[in-house]
């Protein structure tokens, strides 16, 4: 590839196109694909663009942040739903929470049914509130998980990601029990 980031999937699938060195109608194996588009993902990602980020995703993906749970006096709030909804108010509240909060991609591993995992790293400094934890100003890194689905158009259509919310509370010096 030849390094500059595309703007879109379908500019995405052109460039592999063009790095493959075979014409539109021909065959391109489907795992490297997916796999960059993920890679893009996370390149939105380290950019907080958030807008990019879904851009990269299917109008209906779905989103899930498995242990994404936060009580308040009224209400359940869940990391569960789509996208364009819970997705970026998710990746919001992280972002505000850590101006500095980084990924660190370590491994990615794609077939050719769409399904991508990756291991990613995230790190930050906690400056404002996040979740039930008062802003601390401390560090926290953590591993985590995903799981992505993309679709035959080249879009992401699911996004499951798995994370010690223990670890990184402790980190943080929160230790608050239900």
């Amino acid at each position: 590839m030849d390094g500059t980031n595309p703007a879109n999937a379908s500019d995405l699938r052109n460039q592999l196109r063009q790095h493959y060195g075979v014409p539109i109608c021909q065959y391109i194996p489907a795992a490297p694909v997916d796999a960059k588009v993920v890679e893009a993902f996370f390149a939105a990602h380290k950019k907080r663009n958030q807008l990019a980020m879904a851009e990269l995703c299917a109008p209906k993906a779905t989103f899930d942040y498995v242990p994404f749970v936060q009580h308040d006096k009224s209400r359940l709030v869940t990391g569960t739903g789509y996208v364009n909804g819970v997705g970026r108010t998710v990746w919001g509240l992280g972002f505000r929470a850590f101006p500095d909060l980084a990924n660190k991609v370590t491994d990615i591993f794609a077939d050719d049914d769409g399904n991508v995992v990756a291991e990613v790293t995230l790190s930050g400094t906690q400056q404002a509130p996040y979740l039930t934890a008062a802003a601390s100003g401390k560090k926290f890194t953590e591993r985590n998980l995903f799981r992505f689905h993309v679709d035959k158009e080249g879009r992401i259509d699911d996004i499951t990601s798995f994370w010690d919310v223990g670890g990184v509370n402790a980190q943080l010096g929160h230790h608050e029990l239900d």
